[in-house]
């Protein structure tokens, strides 16, 4: 079961995992987008060759970076342009993993994965107060009066707030937009209303962001047998 790294089967079906953490480039464990634009140009090169007919894509991620993530989606939908991608929740997939699945022909889910929580989420942290109660202070010293915003010696202005707010709503409306123009069927409003929920098995499905119930050994079984994965269920 070779669910690790990418890599074509004999029947010509290539398998593009997605796992772990996902960041603008990836490192140890962690997934990078430069390695799924990577993975998706050089199967395109296969698919446009003769040497690839679809591609199946398990995923199990927590989300990640949203830097990095539309070129990732948007590499992922070219490769569907040459060859089907089939999506499958390998457990999970959240945030900007839902992205990257939404991204492909059609989303499998088995009974127990869960999808969903498109959002956009920052944490800040303060040691403003901590470092006051220890007698400890720290000199900020910046030009351009927006540096030091979310400094972490400093305590959270309102003008930092909101502009940290602004920006959460910039990748909020840029992920809604992902979602929508990968899947034709879910509007950006029809994300929105999820409001960042997760959903389990079937109830993904209702909801939009998965199209069938089904493993990853059951998807892969489908596309090797040449059998409509519309087809396929758990």
């Amino acid at each position: 079961d070779a669910r690790t790294d990418p890599h074509v089967r004999q029947s010509g079906v290539g398998v593009f995992p997605i796992r772990g953490e996902l960041l603008d480039v990836g490192w140890a464990c962690w997934t990078g987008y430069d390695q799924i634009i990577g993975t998706a140009e050089a199967f395109g090169d296969l698919a446009r060759a003769g040497k690839l007919r679809s591609v199946i894509m398990p995923v199990e991620s927590p989300g990640g970076m949203c830097v990095g993530l539309g070129d990732a989606c948007e590499a992922i939908r070219w490769l569907r342009s040459l060859v089907p991608v089939e999506a499958v929740v390998d457990r999970y997939g959240f945030s900007a993993a839902q992205a990257l699945m939404a991204s492909a022909t059609r989303t499998h889910i088995p009974f127990d994965g869960a999808l969903g929580s498109i959002g956009s989420i920052l944490e800040h942290e303060s040691i403003h107060q901590m470092l006051q109660q220890m007698g400890v202070e720290v000199s900020v010293l910046f030009e351009g009066s927006q540096k030091a915003n979310g400094h972490p010696a400093l305590p959270l202005s309102d003008e930092a707030r909101e502009e940290f707010q602004s920006m959460l709503r910039f990748f909020y409306e840029q992920f809604l937009q992902m979602v929508a123009v990968g899947r034709p069927g879910m509007t950006a409003e029809a994300a929105r209303a999820t409001q960042a929920r997760t959903f389990q098995g079937q109830n993904a499905v209702t909801a939009g962001l998965a199209d069938g119930i089904a493993n990853y050994r059951q998807v892969l079984a489908a596309v090797e047998a040449g059998i409509a994965t519309a087809q396929v269920a758990a």
